[in-house]
Formats: C-alpha cells, structure tokens, sequence
C-alpha cells in the first residue's frame, strides 16, 4: 500500500501573480508546463527514495 506525490516548481511567468488552486491544478495536470515536474516518488512500503523524500518536505 502506498500513495504517489509528486513536485512541481511554479513557471517563472507566473511567479508575479497569486496562485490559487486552480493554477496550481493546471501546472500539475495542464498541457501548458511539461517541464514543472520536479520529481515524482511513489510512497510504498519498502522504497528508499520516498524515506529522503518525506524527510526533506517535512511528510509524513
């Protein structure tokens, strides 16, 4: 069992305006940002990388 996160960074055009939800869910899911995605980690039972991931972000 486990959940999936993933990070985004904001476009640079877009750090001049207030972000609501509705921006936040167009660079995660949108066609317009295909190079936001930082990093994708998959949070199951056994991955490493999700341990270093949690622990820089403060997840728990």
């Amino acid at each position: 069992m486990g959940y999936d996160i993933s990070l985004f960074k904001v476009p640079e055009e877009l750090k001049v305006q207030h972000i609501n939800e509705d921006v936040l869910f167009d660079i995660a899911y949108g066609d317009d940002y295909p190079n936001c995605l930082l990093v994708y980690t998959n949070f199951s039972l056994g991955n490493p990388k999700s341990i270093d991931f949690a622990e820089v972000f403060n997840i728990f």
